[in-house]
């Protein structure tokens, strides 16, 4: 099956939490999905996790097929939409609790005790189905929405599902579904400029649709429609548009020309085109930070190499992440500040000398073994970084090119954390 080229971006977790205040949420992680490269059928989707805090990274799951559609955090559990399957992940042990085989499953969303999923190639029927959210076994499906579907929007008990349909289409519709009895309701098309219609966003009583612009287009459409969905207004917007990207405050910030634009709700106009500028690379997924204003976005070859970086509402690169090849899900974990790091055991790292000149040596605890260990500035650059080998549970750093000052060198594991200041003189 060939692989999903769209640029896949997790935002349901965004809507959920589009109302944090920096006093009581945090960003416990943030967590990657690679397809790996796409002519390569042996090089599967992979899951990663990166803790902003310390600037390190790890693996913890792979889903043997190709492509990443989407991820999606209720709770303390993690749900994958991976090109065949739909998986499910413990965020407290990394340990995989479920898998179902979905063939070309888009997106998803949670009601209750429910797994929403969206459909698309190769399917020609049932483009949205349930499962049971514990055990992934099939619920139900919806038969009468018509084409392909993408994005979708839990309002109370309604479902909005954005229908784009396949490569062909040239309209875009929302089928409107009643949670209470996964009841079909209505669909209605808005016509050529909502064709690519993909996320789905909810600006006081207005939907705000993004509607990705076809294949070398130069231009877009943005569209407000009604809970009724009985009217509607399309707002073009001079630059070709991909994905969503997040809300923040009075503001919808969108793919725009390889780059991240910002649009203000209150009247649709564009603000800033380029936020952030267009990446080296092509941008794989981008999602925004509410609680710190930040963005993570992942760019990549699609054949040999992925990065991800941090940036803040200036555009400036503020640190960079570890991320595998078509790294084309961004998923951002929040939780109550006072429960960040709960569950993993603080140990101690030995650095010495310190202060240090030219070398300093990193001792590792038992505990430590497998652990990423990154060292950074206080700006949260990295400087080097490694794995905490069980043969070797220390390390000499070379710190002979590097300015005087304080530095941090962090460790982490699935259930182990430390960190120690360095200071060169």
């Amino acid at each position: 099956m060939k692989k999903n080229y769209f640029l896949m971006i997790a935002v349901a977790t965004l809507l959920m939490f589009s109302n944090l205040e920096a006093q009581n949420y945090a960003v416990k992680q943030v967590l990657i999905g690679s397809g790996g490269n796409f002519s390569d059928p042996e090089d599967f989707v992979e899951l990663s996790t990166y803790n902003p805090a310390s600037n390190a990274s790890w693996g913890f799951g792979s889903i043997l097929t190709q492509s990443i559609q989407d991820m999606l955090i209720d709770g303390d559990v993690l749900y994958v939409a991976a090109q065949d399957s739909i998986a499910k992940f413990s965020l407290l042990t990394y340990n995989r609790l479920a898998i179902t085989y979905a063939p070309g499953v888009n997106k998803l969303a949670v009601y209750e005790n429910k797994l929403l999923a969206t459909f698309a190639y190769p399917n020609t029927a049932d483009f949205l189905r349930v499962y049971y959210a514990d055990n992934l076994d099939f619920y139900t499906s919806i038969p009468q929405i018509s084409d392909e579907a993408a994005g979708m929007l839990v309002v109370e008990n309604k479902l909005f599902v954005a229908v784009p349909g396949g490569w062909m289409s040239t309209v875009g519709k929302i089928a409107l579904i009643d949670l209470s009895e996964f009841l079909f309701l209505k669909e209605v098309s808005f016509g050529a400029q909502s064709a690519g219609i993909f996320n789905l966003y909810l600006n006081g009583e207005q939907i705000i649709t993004v509607n990705k612009s076809a294949w070398g287009a130069t231009s877009g459409y943005l569209t407000q429609v009604n809970q009724s969905l009985s009217q509607f207004t399309h707002t073009e917007i001079p630059y070709a548009i991909g994905a969503g990207v997040g809300m923040l405050n009075n503001s919808l910030f969108v793919q725009m020309n390889g780059g991240i634009g910002e649009v203000n709700l209150t009247d649709m106009t564009l603000v800033n085109e380029s936020v952030v500028e267009p990446t080296d690379l092509t941008m794989a997924a981008a999602v925004l930070d509410t609680v710190n204003s930040l963005f993570y976005v992942t760019t990549t070859d699609y054949a040999s190499v992925g990065e991800g970086f941090v940036f803040n509402m200036n555009g400036e690169n503020i640190a960079s992440f570890e991320a595998g090849i078509a790294p084309e899900s961004v998923v951002i974990d929040y939780k109550i500040s006072s429960d960040i790091g709960e569950h993993l055991s603080v140990v101690n790292i030995d650095a010495s000398p310190n202060p240090a000149e030219d070398y300093c040596t990193l001792s590792f605890p038992k505990e430590l073994t497998g652990a990423y260990w990154v060292v950074t500035d206080l700006q949260g650059r990295r400087i080097l970084n490694g794995y905490v080998s069980a043969n070797e549970q220390s390390v000499v750093l070379d710190l002979s090119s590097l300015q005087s000052g304080m530095y941090l060198a962090t460790a982490q594991n699935r259930s182990y954390h430390a960190v120690v200041k360095i200071l060169i003189k």
